[in-house]
């Protein structure tokens, strides 16, 4: 515990390579007893699902919330209306655009959210600019129709995590979400 700061925790998070990286994670703790659940749209190739998923687990949990995707419950019937029903009933939802390039599934899922009037998180993968660094292939940018929404570009899961671990209380704040 550091002093005027509360307890802190060291997580190593993954990028999409399977490198880790060292993330210090403030524990504010929630002070609510009410989980709040977040659908996650992302295209289900195993890197990004492994580590996206385990990456926003670790973020997340110290809010209490709990995630979700299409699928989650195998006991659906329909996978279209699992989406629809999984964002309707989410508190807030988070969507990601990495090789996403030919399968818009996650900007119809953005578009879902959208009409149902959810707070979200749009995360469009840019590559990274270092020398020496693969970028990730098909990754297509967010439509121009959805460019309107607020939207976090990125290099890479480290540069990714930074942001929304800071931006976070804002984005709670300003949607009224209490975690």
């Amino acid at each position: 515990m550091v002093p005027g700061f509360g307890p802190l925790r060291i997580v190593h998070l993954r990028e999409i390579n399977g490198a880790e990286f060292p993330f210090l994670q403030g524990l504010s703790g929630s002070s609510s007893t009410r989980k709040l659940t977040c659908f996650i749209g992302h295209r289900f190739l195993p890197g990004i699902e492994k580590t996206l998923r385990y990456n926003l687990a670790q973020l997340l949990t110290p809010y209490n919330i709990q995630l979700r995707w299409s699928g989650y419950d195998l006991s659906a019937s329909g996978l279209f209306g699992d989406i629809v029903n999984g964002i309707q009933s989410a508190d807030l939802c988070f969507f990601d655009n990495m090789g996403t390039l030919n399968k818009p599934n996650v900007y119809v899922e953005v578009g879902i959210a959208h009409a149902f009037q959810k707070p979200m998180i749009v995360t469009e993968y840019a590559g990274p600019t270092r020398k020496g660094i693969v970028k990730v292939s098909d990754t297509g940018s967010v439509p121009s129709d959805l460019q309107g929404l607020l939207r976090i570009q990125y290099k890479g899961y480290e540069d990714l995590f930074k942001t929304l671990y800071f931006g976070l209380p804002n984005f709670f704040e300003r949607h009224s979400l209490r975690p």
